[in-house]
């Protein structure tokens, strides 16, 4: 991951402690769009260690990671470290979402983030 990727996303985030880190080590994994590789097994992090699981919740809650695709497999998604409209085209490029759709997730990702 690039320096500016890892300084936009340790600007941004609102977390300090262990969620930072745990945000801090997702992005320094993440490639260039932000998706989190390899894929993250959400069920098994919470079978090794609840703190990690509610760090992950935390972390997606507030709109600065976001969980796509169910349990137990998902892919983690650093959205923290963009705009809305880079947000947008990435929704459109790498999830294949048409403009509305990709519009309507990017509103609901940033709502968390403000709140």
């Amino acid at each position: 991951m690039s320096a500016k990727f890892m300084r936009l996303v340790t600007n941004k985030t609102r977390f300090q402690g262990a969620e930072f880190l745990a945000l801090y080590a997702l992005a320094n994994n993440a490639d260039d769009d932000g998706f989190y590789w390899p894929t993250l097994n959400v069920e098994d992090a919470y079978a090794q260690d609840s703190y990690v699981y509610d760090m992950i919740r935390a972390l997606e809650q507030a709109g600065e990671i976001v969980i796509l695709g169910s349990d137990p497999v998902a892919r983690l998604w650093v959205a923290i470290a963009f705009t809305p409209r880079e947000m947008k085209e990435i929704a459109i490029r790498r999830l294949h979402m048409t403009g509305e759709d990709a519009i309507a997730f990017v509103s609901g990702v940033v709502s968390r983030q403000i709140n």
